[in-house]
């Protein structure tokens, strides 16, 4: 699978530095080690990203990613759904990216309904699709193995 900018155009916005990001005023919950905004989003810092599910929702939030890693996440998210397939980032963007959106887990994969699922949450909150696409893909190949260590 690819993921590529929808037909609507992208939805996000480039990834600024804050020098005041350790100052903020948002008000946080702290949930275990994760820290949650007043939205129920979880906090990162520059590069990181994360999944967090709470009653049926889910929630991911990034902070100076790159699309290529939201395609990794995006394949972890959609393993068991599609199959196994990979997902590559076919943006051709190469910026790092503020972004978050949430979907409803208990939505059906393949559901159009209100945009719940969470291929409609990427279109409708970030302005990205994930479309069948044959893509070269890296893999591992062992060839031969032997037990160790081997009797004489």
């Amino acid at each position: 699978m690819a993921l590529v900018v929808g037909k609507g155009g992208l939805k996000l916005k480039e990834a600024v530095e804050d020098p005041d990001e350790k100052n903020t005023n948002n008000p946080v919950l702290e949930v275990g080690l994760a820290k949650l905004d007043k939205d129920g989003f979880p906090i990162v810092g520059p590069g990181q990203s994360t999944f967090r599910f709470s009653g049926g929702i889910g929630h991911y939030a990034a902070r100076a990613c790159t699309l290529a890693q939201l395609a990794e996440k995006l394949e972890i998210a959609l393993y068991n759904s599609s199959g196994g397939r990979a997902v590559v980032d076919a943006t051709g963007l190469k910026g790092t990216y503020d972004f978050r959106f949430s979907w409803s887990r208990m939505a059906d994969l393949n559901d159009s309904s209100d945009g719940a699922t969470l291929l409609n949450a990427l279109v409708t909150q970030l302005g990205l699709r994930l479309e069948q696409r044959r893509s070269p893909v890296k893999v591992l190949i062992v060839d031969h193995s032997e037990r160790f260590p081997t009797e004489n």
